[in-house]
């Protein structure tokens, strides 16, 4: 039983990160032409949205039922075969999704992947049952750049490789990949998932303990309250995490979306129009200073502040630097010069990162800290069950607010599109409140707390 974080240990759960990630981004590219494809519709015809609404939805409606159940199957079966498991169908539903011909084929395979979405909650589980006090918040934190790099992978992967007879007629043209479309880039990454299998089925060891038997009969109180243990996260300060948790997964993502849609406005709605290239650009600076700023203020603000503080300062970062919001849309947009005229927004796009990649692995610490060895899956299991129905929500809801924002403009006052950027601060606000509560009052009584609450320390082998 492994229970000593290694460097080959942790390259493998950063290779299962990042393959999550992309597994869940690659398809946003191209699944527009993906449902016009099937559907035998034209590009861009309006009445294949509802369509593509189901298809990128069903993943996360998946994420949402069936993650607990993998918590609760890594703690019966153990840690590595659930992983290897998920691994395994992930790239079987990447082949089948490639494949499909048909609207109802496509929707299975995409069902088929979001059924076998555990991955993230068992990774988190397993290398929370390595760590110690010394190396966890850098651990969570290089999962987390690593999982946030995929967000920038998976649509490059997806749309670079969607159509390959389009853009190499001469080596793809009457081939398989003319007749599917879309199956290069689904292969590639089902090949990606291969060995990323047999690397994790080479070096990942079991970490899941057992429990030693006393020899003692057990109470029926005792055993009810295992058995609930073993299906719902026990505990207000657990739950109280658990909800901070989704709360930052859905102000993410919210976020991101009122990004989008307000930056991609037309100029005859006096938008910017920022073309999908823009974006790309935009997205990519962002990820650079994610990257720069685990080597540089992640790691000396935890030293500093402690975990519960340090998760507050990231978010109450993001919080101050959008209050100002308008104006770098309008430096943004009273520069007539292409590159120089987004500046303004790439650099508040890229700070933010400074908040999010302190605030999101934090996260991720503090509530296996507050797990013990029994529940540890489980409750990582709920977590990214709530963490996926806020990153379904919060889209949604950020979308509605950029709608209503614009309706309520005038030719004199176009503040209305900024609305979701200021609502979406209350729940940034929340989570922050929720988990500065449960601040410890010294730095010395944070790992205590841990102890006190039932967590096992890790054994060093």
């Amino acid at each position: 039983m492994e229970r000593r974080l290694t460097c080959k240990a942790m390259a493998v759960l950063c290779c299962i990160s990042l393959i999550d990630c992309i597994n869940f981004t690659m398809l946003i590219p191209y699944v527009d032409e993906l449902v016009a494809h099937v559907l035998g519709r034209p590009p861009g015809d309006p009445g294949i949205s509802i369509w593509v609404s189901v298809l990128v939805g069903s993943y996360a409606l998946c994420e949402v039922l069936f993650s607990p159940m993998w918590g609760m199957l890594a703690d019966r079966f153990g840690r590595r075969p659930v992983l290897l498991v998920g691994l395994a169908g992930s790239a079987a539903a990447s082949l089948l999704m490639g494949l499909a011909d048909s609207y109802p084929a496509a929707l299975a395979a995409r069902l088929l992947d979001g059924f076998f979405c555990g991955n993230e909650c068992v990774a988190n589980t397993y290398l929370g049952e390595l760590v110690d006090s010394e190396n966890e918040a850098r651990a969570f934190g290089i999962l987390g750049v690593v999982f946030s790099f995929g967000l920038f992978l998976g649509p490059v992967l997806g749309g670079g490789l969607a159509r390959p007879a389009s853009w190499e007629s001469q080596v793809f043209a009457g081939t398989l990949f003319e007749r599917h479309p879309f199956l290069l880039a689904n292969l590639l990454f089902a090949c990606l998932v291969v060995a990323v299998f047999l690397l994790g089925a080479a070096a990942l060891k079991e970490t899941r303990g057992h429990e030693p038997a006393s020899g003692l009969l057990r109470s029926d109180e005792a055993i009810d309250a295992q058995r609930r243990q073993a299906l719902l996260p026990q505990g207000r300060r657990l739950w109280q995490l658990l909800i901070a948790s989704s709360l930052l997964c859905g102000y993410i993502a919210a976020r991101l979306n009122s990004f989008i849609l307000v930056s991609s406005l037309p100029r005859t709605l006096h938008g910017l129009g920022i073309s999908s290239q823009e974006f790309a650009g935009v997205q990519a600076c962002a990820a650079f200073m994610l990257a720069l700023n685990q080597t540089t203020c992640y790691g000396w603000l935890v030293r500093k502040v402690g975990n519960h503080t340090g998760y507050a300062v990231g978010l109450l970062w993001t919080i101050a630097i959008t209050l100002p919001m308008p104006f770098y849309y309008m430096g943004t947009d009273a520069n007539p010069s292409e590159v120089v005229r987004l500046l303004p927004i790439t650099g508040w796009q890229a700070t933010s990162q400074l908040g999010f990649g302190i605030a999101f692995p934090l996260c991720t610490v503090l509530v296996n800290k507050e797990c013990t060895a029994r529940n540890r899956a489980v409750v990582n299991g709920w977590c990214g069950s709530l963490n996926a129905l806020a990153r379904g929500l919060g889209p949604e809801l950020a979308g509605a607010l950029v709608h209503l924002g614009c309706s309520l403009e005038t030719p004199d006052l176009r503040l209305g599109r900024y609305l979701p950027f200021y609502a979406n601060l209350v729940p940034a606000a929340v989570s922050a409140i929720l988990v500065l509560h449960q601040r410890p009052r010294s730095r010395d009584s944070d790992g205590s707390t841990a102890c006190e609450l039932g967590t096992q320390p890790n054994e060093l082998s």
